[in-house]
C-alpha cells in the first residue's frame, strides 16, 4: 500500500477528526489544518512522524499556499485535500427550512472516514460518493428525474434525425462523415 499525504481542514472534531484518525491508523501522513492546534495535540502525540498540525483558518485564502508548502516541506508530496472546515447549506431561503439549517450530518463519521480511506487506497476511486441514507436518496432522485426527462423528450430528440440518411452516410461541413 502506498502512503498518501492529506491535508484535512476542520480536523479538530466531527468528520474531519474521524477522517484524520482513520488516515493515520492506515499509515498515511496527515496535515491537520485547524484553528486551534491544541485540539488535536493528541494526534501528534500518538503519530509524531506522520501527523503535522498547523494553525489554519480556511477563511484566510491567501494562507492556503503556505499550508501546501508546509506540507511539501515536511512530507514531500500532497495527494489528497479534504476541505472539511465549516458547514454550508445551499438553497433559496424559501426552500431551506430551520430544521435543515440546524441539523447535523447523519450517520457515523468514523465509519464514513474508514470507507473513504479504504476507497482512496483502492483500484477504483469514485469521483463522488454519497454518504448516508439522505444523500443517496437525494442523488438517486436527481438521477431519476434526469432519466425521466430524457425518456420524456427522447421521441422529440429522435425526430430530428433525417429519415433518409443512415448513420455515417451524411457529410459534415468539415468533410468528415457524420
Amino acid at each position: 500500500m502506498t502512503t498518501q499525504t492529506r491535508i484535512i481542514t476542520g480536523a479538530s472534531r466531527g468528520f474531519g477528526r474521524a477522517l484524520a484518525e482513520s488516515a493515520l491508523e492506515a499509515g498515511d501522513n496527515v496535515v491537520a489544518a485547524v484553528r486551534r492546534p491544541d485540539s488535536v495535540a493528541d494526534l501528534r502525540a500518538t503519530h509524531p512522524d506522520t501527523c503535522l498540525i498547523t494553525k489554519f483558518d480556511a477563511r484566510a485564502v491567501a494562507a492556503a499556499s503556505d499550508l501546501v508548502q508546509e506540507t511539501l516541506d515536511r512530507f514531500g508530496q500532497l495527494d489528497v485535500l479534504v476541505n472539511n472546515a465549516g458547514r454550508a447549506v445551499v438553497g433559496a431561503v424559501e426552500e431551506v427550512g430551520d430544521a435543515q439549517l440546524r441539523c447535523r450530518q447523519e450517520g457515523d463519521p468514523a465509519r464514513a472516514a474508514e470507507i473513504i480511506v479504504s476507497l482512496v487506497h483502492g483500484e477504483e476511486v469514485p469521483l463522488r460518493l454519497p454518504l448516508g441514507r439522505e444523500a443517496v436518496e437525494r442523488i438517486s432522485g436527481v438521477y431519476r428525474r434526469g432519466l425521466e426527462d430524457v425518456e420524456r423528450w427522447a421521441e422529440t430528440a429522435r425526430s430530428t434525425t433525417s429519415r433518409s440518411s443512415k448513420p455515417g452516410s451524411t457529410r459534415c461541413p468539415s468533410g468528415s462523415t457524420c
